[in-house]
């Protein structure tokens, strides 16, 4: 390869920096994508969440655990694992209801202990008419 003089950057040159640059874009576009994949599962669950506590905080027969909206008032215990049942049937995560409370007593394994949780909570009348804290975990299957 023979220089003139005055010539700065050969052809070679100049191919070889658009190259590279092409792919360091390549390669950050690719580190970008996957960084922010976990917000957008987040994202989903957090949807999900709120679809499913819709259902839950209902009178609906089918998925509602709420006899009367107005008051707050749970339905009764019987019936709540039912319903719980039924609204994990409708969405590809698991859903797990804890409710501190003397009659309902929460389960040690329904609060999941991972990272990619979803939690929804709210204050309601147990079957004795106290209030108390109810949460609804959506998680991984």
């Amino acid at each position: 390869m023979s220089f003139k003089k005055g010539q700065s950057l050969s052809f070679d040159a100049i191919i070889a920096s658009v190259i590279f640059i092409i792919t360091l874009f390549s390669f950050l576009n690719f580190l970008f994508y996957f960084q922010n994949i976990g917000d957008y599962n987040k994202d989903m669950m957090e949807k999900e969440a709120v679809r499913v506590s819709i259902l839950l905080f209902s009178e609906n027969d089918t998925y509602g655990i709420m006899e009367n909206t107005m008051t707050n008032t749970l339905i009764p215990k019987a019936d709540i694992n039912q319903r719980i049942e039924n609204v994990s049937l409708t969405t590809p995560y698991s859903v797990c209801l804890k409710i501190n409370s003397t009659w309902h007593p929460s389960r040690s394994d329904c609060t999941p202990a991972l990272s990619q949780k979803v939690s929804m909570s709210r204050i309601v009348r147990d079957n004795d008419g106290e209030l108390v804290p109810m949460s609804i975990f959506i998680f991984q299957k």
